[in-house]
């Protein structure tokens, strides 16, 4: 008796995954679709990646500024209800700084207001950390104050100079990332990286099952590609200004 329950089981445990499974191939295909057919409209060029890492990215030029956009797929290992981490990274390498870096992250909790990277202490090597995870050279970089009252309790700006920092925060910055959609907990907010190699802006969005596969899902992915164009090309010309 004891081996038919098993039996029963492992039946019902197959027929789960493979209905999962087969949910999340529909889905992906659907994904795509909707992404190759924005990238059509906009005319853009879209390429599907076979790599679980890298799902696909879409170039394309807005005037004469060059950008590519890479969807990677992050796992994470959260005990929360959260499968993986989708990153949307959009960059362009037409606006540079000739030397050094300016950050804009998330505001993180119990991080002291005068923090400097160099210095040690827990904060600093907690953020050290985060950086390093997604390739920040972290040298030299200080908590920069700028931005209003609303933007500085939501987002921290790190850089050398003060000079840098104030030029790039400015209000048509600030605006769309206070106004970020979708937005339901520090992942989910947008990062800006401006150094040498150019603008990335990064879009992160933990998924979990009650959101993998609906239309929210959906909707969040078919304004994103505008919606990091628009913030990446604002940065562009802030870039643009420190010349």
């Amino acid at each position: 008796m004891d081996q038919i329950y098993i039996f029963i089981f492992v039946v019902i445990f197959v027929l789960v995954v493979v209905a999962l499974l087969s949910i999340n191939a529909r889905w992906q295909q659907k994904w795509h679709l909707q992404l190759s057919d924005i990238s059509i409209q906009h005319g853009w060029k879209y390429q599907r990646d076979a790599s679980f890492r890298r799902n696909c990215v879409i170039t394309g030029y807005q005037g004469d500024v060059p950008w590519t956009l890479t969807y990677v797929r992050l796992p994470t290992n959260s005990t929360k209800n959260t499968q993986y981490i989708d990153t949307a990274e959009w960059h362009s390498p037409y606006a540079k700084l000739s030397s050094g870096t300016v950050l804009v992250i998330p505001r993180l909790a119990h991080l002291p207001a005068n923090i400097n990277l160099d210095s040690g202490g827990m904060g600093g090597m907690m953020l050290q950390f985060l950086l390093q995870k997604i390739g920040i050279d972290s040298a030299g970089l200080s908590l920069q104050t700028v931005g209003s009252p609303q933007f500085q309790t939501k987002y921290m700006v790190l850089s050398q100079t003060m000079e840098n920092a104030r030029t790039m925060v400015t209000n048509s910055v600030e605006n769309p990332l206070l106004n970020w959609p979708y937005v339901r907990d520090i992942l989910q907010m947008p990062s800006i990286t401006v150094e040498t190699k150019g603008v990335t802006v990064r879009a992160r969005r933990s998924v979990g099952l009650s959101e993998m596969f609906g239309q929210k899902r959906l909707d969040y992915e078919r304004e994103l590609p505008e919606l990091l164009l628009s913030l990446g090309i604002t940065v562009v010309a802030a870039v643009q200004s420190l010349s």
